[in-house]
């Protein structure tokens, strides 16, 4: 999966200058919400990161934890964090791969499907 920065960038860049110039209170609702998604798609490319790295490193980190709480706390299904949280303490460095891959994807798929979700994760 790719994770495109440049468009929500542009397009939160494009609502402030339209909310500068007209003080739209849609226009902040927007702002608010680009500004929220911006945020998911930044901590879920943390846990793609620790994906990525799980093999080589110890990825119970500060900075893994806080993207977890942070997704989490934005969504009421929880079960995909758990399974994430679950699998990075698997010793076994084959098992917690797999099981951080399908966390991940089930992640995913729960970003996606809220009903805040209308930029690509």
């Amino acid at each position: 999966m790719h994770v495109s920065r440049g468009r929500p960038e542009k397009l939160l860049y494009e609502a402030a200058r339209r909310y500068a110039e007209t003080h739209d209170p849609a226009i902040k609702s927007a702002i608010d919400q680009l500004s929220l998604q911006l945020a998911d798609q930044r901590q879920f490319c943390v846990l793609m990161n620790a994906v990525a790295r799980c093999r080589d490193e110890d990825m119970r980190t500060r900075e893994v934890d806080t993207a977890l709480n942070f997704l989490e706390d934005r969504t009421r299904a929880t079960r995909a964090f758990e399974q994430f949280r679950s699998a990075l303490d698997k010793e076994d460095e084959e098992d917690r791969c797999q099981a951080l891959v399908i966390a991940l994807d089930e992640i995913r798929f729960v970003l996606e499907t809220n009903s805040y979700h209308t930029l690509p994760i």
